[in-house]
Parts: C-alpha cells; sequence; structure tokens
C-alpha cells in the first residue's frame, strides 16, 4: 500500500531518510513501518533484550539510560524528533545495551529486520546517514567521556587537596595540645 502524506513527511524529515528524495521515500510500502505512542516513563528499548525493531521518534523525547553493574541506571543522552534509535541490534544482532524510555509523549516509526533490509535495499544512501549518525554519536560518546574523565581528575584533586589540609588540621590539633 501506498505512504499516506502525513507518514511520508514523518519519514522524509528523519535523519534516517537524509538525502533520499521524497518520491523515492513514497515508493515504500507502508506495510514495511508501524506506528507506536508512548506515554511519559514507557520503556521503549529494554536493555540485554533482543529485538528485531529500529525507531525513528516522530515527536517527543527519548532517554536513553544504562543499568551499571551496581543497578543504578545512568542517563546517557537524550534523542529527539527526526532521530532515530535501535539501529545498531539491526546491525550487529547484539543485545540491546542500553533502555530507552519515553520522557515526554513521544511517537515513534517502527522498522522491523526484514523491512529495514528491504529498505536499505530500495534506498542504499540510508547506509550513508546511518554510518554518519553512528560516527556522531561515537564522537558525542567519546566527548562525554572525555568530560567524566576531566571531571573525576578534577574531584580526585580536590579530594587530595582536602586529604592534606585533614592532615595539617590534625598537626596543628597535635602542636596544640601539647
Amino acid at each position: 500500500m501506498v505512504l499516506s502524506k502525513r507518514l511520508l513527511i514523518c519519514l522524509a524529515e528523519n535523519r534516517f531518510f537524509d538525502n533520499v528524495e521524497e518520491a523515492r521515500i513514497a515508493k515504500l510500502d507502508d506495510a514495511l513501518i508501524e506506528e507506536r505512542d508512548y506515554e511519559p516513563g514507557d520503556l521503549i528499548i529494554e536493555q540485554d533484550t533482543e529485538s528485531d525493531e529500529m525507531y525513528l521518534i516522530i515527536s517527543g523525547v527519548v532517554k536513553i539510560t544504562k543499568t551499571i553493574s551496581t543497578g543504578e541506571e545512568i542517563e546517557l543522552f537524550q534523542r529527539e524528533a527526526k532521530e532515530f534509535i535501535g539501529e545498531s541490534f539491526l546491525i550487529e544482532g547484539k543485545r540491546r545495551s542500553a533502555n530507552a524510555y519515553a520522557l515526554t509523549s513521544t511517537k515513534v516509526i517502527v522498522i522491523k529486520r526484514d523491512a529495514f533490509v528491504s529498505i536499505l535495499g530500495s534506498l542504499p544512501e540510508i547506509e550513508t546517514n546511518v554510518v554518519a549518525c553512528v560516527s556522531d554519536r561515537l564522537t558525542e560518546s567519546d566527548s562525554k567521556a572525555t568530560n567524566e574523565i576531566s571531571r573525576n581528575i578534577k574531584l580526585l584533586r580536590l579530594n587530595q587537596r582536602i586529604e592534606a589540609q585533614k592532615e595539617e588540621l590534625e598537626a596543628q590539633k597535635v602542636q596544640l595540645q601539647e
């Protein structure tokens, strides 16, 4: 079946379809995609699970988190309309590396693995879009990691100064007591 005009616009505006002519997107079969709505707090992707879906964010904000070994869940990033998530599993076939929650009311277009392969076959320039996005995300992760390391070094140095001052105060306390 042919895509509706509304759905065509949503797809054309998403980064997944960057540099793909709208006329070529319009030729996609709407059976390849599915729309879903999520409310704030809804789980879209669960860490350490398998899935055959990726998501094009049409509206709303999605929070990407990771549960660490202590059981704490830390926020990594936020993704917004016109971005996509979940493509890594379709490419690598590994378990999901993070959680994704709707932060606001969110509408997504779901693309399953078979549809992903079919779309890549008919629109090969999408591969470039996915690679560019993955590259941007690696740069973003690198920057975040570098900032976190820098912050931790500053905290370590501050802790060392506090310890030195504490030792100095203890020594002064001993001298005053003598």
